[in-house]
């Protein structure tokens, strides 16, 4: 009887903890279909209170909430958002979207590009320090591209957070999100050709801003659209880059950048990481889109 009552009183309290003590996915209530994304998710961290405008949850645990915001930042899951003419998008709304599968062998590989995303400042080190998975050392961005990368993923990952924690670089941040565009795709068993549909059909925001996107040898963005323009971009930088006489194929490297340069690429991009992300799956036994592990009960 006292074992019963001590139970109880353990599960009361926790039932009675206010929301802002957990790490949460958080997202904007409001999908609209005529923006550049129309699903914004983030991690936010205990302390952080927000309006009704925003809506947050906590999962069962750390690894499932982290995943989960992964698959929020997804095109895949965008893409469902916007075909189904949802205007809002409620908790009740969010349980039936498509949800991360326990044991997954693209599991660790969606928390590390997650949290590097997110884990910006100190407050998030619990939250790193608690999912630190040592086998992120050997995680790589896609070979494809990695040549145009001076920096390796498992750069600045060690098990304490540190202020190298987080990607920081414009082209790597946006890079870590082609990467998981793709990796939820194959996790879904969306194809490569199937995940470039999706963003020809529904994205032309998107398309029109990345179709005049470079990034300089530092990271650096430098853009035609003024809505996304890289961070401290000189008002005159996108007419020099685009003053070369064979532009767009080469670009001219405007003042206070650093060559070369990269032009953005997204199909391309996606393609690539959806092979490399087929591969490792295939190498773990599984196939794109199994729901369990091949020769579990049920199959």
């Amino acid at each position: 009887m006292e074992r019963q009552i001590a139970i109880e009183d353990i599960l009361r309290s926790a039932s009675m903890r206010p929301f802002s003590e957990f790490y949460r996915v958080a997202w904007r209530e409001m999908i609209a279909s005529n923006t550049e994304r129309s699903l914004y998710a983030s991690l936010i961290p205990p302390g952080a209170n927000h309006i009704h405008a925003v809506r947050s949850a906590a999962l069962a645990s750390a690894v499932d909430t982290v995943l989960v915001a992964g698959f929020f930042a997804s095109l895949p899951l965008d893409y469902a958002l916007r075909i189904s003419g949802r205007g809002h998008l409620d908790t009740s709304d969010a349980k039936v979207l498509p949800a991360p599968t326990p044991g997954h062998p693209l599991a660790a590989s969606l928390l590390l590009r997650t949290l590097r995303l997110n884990c910006q400042t100190n407050a998030y080190a619990a939250l790193w320090e608690e999912l630190y998975d040592p086998a992120w050392q050997e995680d790589a961005w896609v070979e494809d591209l990695a040549g145009r990368f001076d920096t390796h993923l498992a750069q600045g990952v060690t098990p304490k957070w540190t202020r190298d924690t987080p990607l920081r670089a414009e082209r790597l941040r946006r890079f870590a999100l082609v990467e998981i565009d793709a990796l939820v795709a194959v996790w879904l068993g969306i194809s490569a050709d199937e995940l470039v549909a999706i963003y020809e059909a529904r994205f032309p925001v998107l398309q029109q801003y990345e179709e005049n996107m470079w990034f300089d040898a530092s990271g650096r963005r430098i853009t035609k659209a003024h809505q996304v323009h890289g961070y401290g971009q000189p008002k005159d930088a996108w007419k020099q880059l685009s003053s070369h006489e064979n532009f767009p194929l080469e670009a001219t490297v405007p003042d206070s950048y650093v060559g070369p340069l990269y032009r953005a690429d997204r199909r391309r991009e996606m393609r690539a990481a959806h092979d490399e992300f087929s591969r490792r799956l295939r190498a773990a036994g599984w196939e794109p889109g199994d729901a369990k592990a091949p020769g579990s009960v049920g199959e």
